[in-house]
């Protein structure tokens, strides 16, 4: 089962990366930032080893409990990645060009 869920998660993100149908598709969503936002973090998570936690999980403890802790933890850290993007936007742009950063 884990190696099925791995092999969509793979081939989604190949569909969205290889393909002209899922560049364009990409392209439209990122006209909207939340659809932007939303499919990055979707496609991007689907294989990711939290994934893979959350569905072992989600066999022992019962399927409420974990949806309720995984959706607890992810608008937690939303909320932190949220400040620390306002905080960093308070820095002085004379600051940030001189940082060899993208």
């Amino acid at each position: 089962m884990f190696l099925v869920l791995a092999m969509l998660g793979g081939a989604g993100w190949a569909v969205s990366q290889n393909t002209a149908v899922g560049q364009a598709a990409m392209a439209a969503l990122a006209k909207s930032g939340f659809t932007a936002a939303f499919a990055l973090i979707f496609v991007s998570e689907l294989g990711d080893k939290t994934f893979f936690i959350a569905a072992l999980l989600a066999m022992r403890l019962g399927r409420l409990t974990v949806l309720a802790g995984a959706t607890s933890a992810l608008c937690l850290m939303s909320v932190v990645s949220v400040a620390i993007g306002k905080v960093f936007q308070q820095i002085p742009t004379t600051v940030t060009s001189s940082m060899p950063i993208g």
